[in-house]
């Protein structure tokens, strides 16, 4: 499986270079179930980011830390586009 560096701070989320400032994003969500963050973006091309959480995170913490920035939207989930993709193995 391919490794990402991600840094959550408060001027945004990095996920290895490329920086997602929190002014650029519409709200978040977690599932544990499936040990991913969502976030849904401003841009009109990709707005669905999904990011896998390490086990070792606290989801109730970031979900603390997150919420000081963005809106949590329990609808926001993984694409089906993103499910057929994950399923293939990409």
């Amino acid at each position: 499986p391919e490794t990402f560096d991600v840094y959550i701070n408060k001027k945004g989320i990095q996920v290895n270079k490329l920086v997602f400032v929190y002014s650029s994003l519409e709200s978040f969500n977690i599932d544990e179930a499936k040990g991913k963050l969502y976030l849904e973006s401003k841009r009109l091309l990709s707005p669905h980011i999904s990011i896998p959480i390490p086990e070792e995170i606290d989801t109730e913490d970031l979900q603390d830390f997150l919420l000081e920035y963005l809106d949590l939207e329990d609808d926001l989930q993984e694409s089906f586009f993103e499910e057929v993709m994950e399923y293939l193995g990409f």
